[in-house]
């Protein structure tokens, strides 16, 4: 019923006379949508170029794989791919979702999926489990899938009583992941660094921000006002305004005065930096100070949400800066470390109490016994 003359398109009318537009080709119909998940008609802005969006997408997969069958994973996957859902992601987070769905595409994609087992869910995981964060990473990348098919059941056909096979499937147990840098590591690049140079000025604003990299190299001077920096994490979806450090003031104030670019952080030949030359720009750095690999900018963070809070920014800020999803996580995150140096505070008092000195001894001291770790 498509009065345009545009390949795929079909027009239905609705119960109350209203026409909804999609594009309906190889088994799947979808619905023509702004960017926000509004339908949209001939008449309305933006419609041609959704199609166009739509159209290209089934044009690019054409060349690589056959059409997914309609109520399949691979249909499931496809439609994902055309929804807000998915379009609405930021670039990283698009392009590592993608890889994930090609791999579950082609390991799973013809599996009927008002039909799927739990035990194939647990196959996907387990097939994966030498590396078991790659396992976990695509399990709740399925899971994610099978949420957005449970809230469409009349599209996939699925029956009422359907519920997501991947509930209930648990995550495998990791390693201890990141490790939080100490003190000690911190002052050794402070000492390798000068505050005049790019590494420490790059670091600060990791150390005192808690921004993923992605977020750093964007900054600009323009972003800076009355002692705070005004910034929209990528993955925050709002403004927050971090208050600025007087480590970070130390460092910052001169280099920006020193420095006539629009961009706070700049290669040497001055253009911004791209993701990638980041990331091995301050691993040199690292290294250079003597840093172990154990430890990146993005361990870093932890400090920064300490370091954030001293500084009486408020739980929800540190919440959406560094992630966690709750206000509890976010000031579990920036306690952790002072909560830790109470106890071993505490620790040294008891010891001096028992040396009856008030002095606390260490090993290097006369007369400390030199224990088993053990004993």
């Amino acid at each position: 019923m498509a009065p345009l003359d545009l390949p795929y398109l079909w027009g239905a009318r609705g119960r109350k006379g209203r026409h909804y537009w999609y594009y309906r080709r190889a088994g799947l119909r979808v619905p023509i949508t702004s960017a926000n998940g509004l339908r949209l008609a001939p008449t309305d802005t933006g419609f041609y170029a959704a199609y166009d969006r739509i159209h290209a997408s089934f044009e690019t997969a054409s060349c690589h794989a056959p059409p997914a069958g309609m109520g399949t994973i691979a249909h499931l996957i496809e439609t994902y791919r055309a929804a807000p859902e998915f379009l609405q992601l930021v670039d990283r987070t698009r392009g590592s979702y993608t890889r994930y769905l090609d791999y579950l595409k082609a390991k799973i994609g013809g599996l009927p999926l008002a039909t799927m087992p739990q035990e194939a869910v647990i196959k996907v995981r387990d097939d994966l489990s030498a590396k078991s964060r790659t396992a976990n990473y695509t399990l709740a990348v399925l899971r994610l899938l099978l949420g957005f098919a449970a809230a469409r059941k009349r599209t996939f056909r699925l029956p009422p009583n359907w519920g997501n096979p991947a509930a209930g499937v648990s995550k495998l147990r990791t390693g201890p992941g990141r490790r939080p840098w100490y003190d000690a590591e911190i002052d050794a690049y402070r000492r390798r660094w000068a505050p005049e140079t790019l590494e420490r000025v790059a670091f600060e604003l990791a150390l005192n921000t808690g921004l993923r990299g992605v977020d750093l190299v964007k900054l600009t001077r323009t972003q800076i006002h009355h002692g705070k920096l005004t910034v929209q994490p990528a993955k925050a979806g709002r403004l927050v305004k971090l208050p600025l450090s007087a480590d970070l003031r130390a460092v910052l104030d001169d280099w920006l005065e020193s420095h006539q670019h629009v961009v706070i952080l700049t290669t040497r030949t001055g253009r911004p930096f791209q993701l990638d030359h980041w990331r091995h720009f301050m691993r040199a750095a690292y290294d250079a100070a003597g840093i172990s690999g154990e430890v990146d900018t993005h361990a870093l963070r932890h400090a920064a949400a300490t370091i954030l809070a001293e500084n009486g920014a408020s739980p929800r800020t540190i919440m959406a800066v560094t992630g966690q999803r709750t206000e509890a996580m976010a000031r579990h995150y920036s306690e952790q470390e002072r909560e830790a140096e109470a106890g071993i505070a505490m620790l040294d008092q008891a010891r001096a109490a028992r040396n009856g000195n008030g002095k606390v001894k260490t090993a290097a001291d006369p007369g400390v016994n030199h224990r088993r770790s053990d004993d």
